[in-house]
């Protein structure tokens, strides 16, 4: 029975989930009802072990895959409120540097690598936010486990730090440009990393880039570029890279995703 009710209880996330900074705007003449949307990539972590003064003395790169899913609401014309929630899966090829006891005393240091492990969790997320032409902010809490960083996974796959809740704080118009701060609200939620600060602007009558830093859950921080089209007037394609690197490693990963704009006005 509890492995049904949590089978029941994942599948009703898959139906939803809530991408915050791109939502309503009261004055707006192009408003939504409903946005759907499904997400998914693919990328790469890496573990470092590090001495007292910060310098790497051995690392390891991880390989992970996200997928996740979208629905928000906007109850009635002219309230710029926005509600929704998140849901989403990754999948981590965890294995890590350890060090190693030499058997001669008076040799140095000496690192291996542990067995591969697959880490698989859920998250689900209940949004909300406010969103006006010139400004935006919304939160929510997120239910499951979502760690800081790579290196809070503990041997045994539990967390030593956790992401309780998302936020994001917008300011200028989303249809020219913008500044935006965000945690934990990327889509999926790791990929793109946790906390990103950066500029949104048009590149095109129907494109709209972000560029900005990445930073959280990856072990340094990185560049990120997201860029989305719309595809007629009732869906708009989602594109992301992260690009960043530690000790050696490459640090980042790519993720596409496609939203379905229901009740768009022509």
């Amino acid at each position: 029975m509890n492995r049904i009710l949590l089978r029941t209880y994942h599948f009703s996330g898959l139906l939803c989930i809530l991408i915050l900074p791109i939502g309503y705007y009261g004055n707006s003449t192009d408003s939504t009802r409903l946005m759907i949307g499904a997400y998914g990539g693919t990328g790469q972590v890496a573990t470092v072990i590090r001495d007292c003064s910060g310098h790497a003395l051995a690392s390891e790169a991880n390989a992970f895959h996200e997928a996740s899913w979208s629905a928000q609401v906007i109850p009635r014309r002219g309230l710029p409120l926005v509600f929704g929630v998140r849901n989403g899966y990754y999948l981590i090829n965890s294995h890590y540097p350890i060090r190693i006891i030499p058997s001669d005393p008076n040799a140095g240091p000496q690192y291996g690598n542990s067995a591969t492990t697959s880490i698989r969790k859920w998250y689900f997320i209940p949004e909300i936010s406010l969103e006006t032409r010139k400004f935006g902010f919304g939160t929510g809490i997120i239910i499951g486990k979502v760690p800081f960083g790579y290196s809070d996974f503990s041997q045994d796959h539990t967390y030593d730090e956790i992401l309780p809740f998302t936020g994001h704080l917008r300011i200028g118009d989303p249809d020219v440009s913008y500044f935006l701060i965000s945690l934990g609200e990327e889509n999926p939620i790791l990929l793109d990393g946790l906390l990103n600060i950066g500029l949104g602007y048009r590149a095109g009558r129907t494109v709209q880039m972000y560029s900005g830093f990445s930073g959280l859950y990856y072990d340094r921080g990185g560049f990120l570029q997201k860029i989305s089209i719309r595809a007629g007037r009732h869906a708009e394609i989602y594109g992301a890279v992260r690009i960043g690197g530690a000790d050696g490693k490459f640090e980042g990963g790519a993720s596409l995703g496609l939203v379905f704009l229901i009740g768009k006005r022509p």
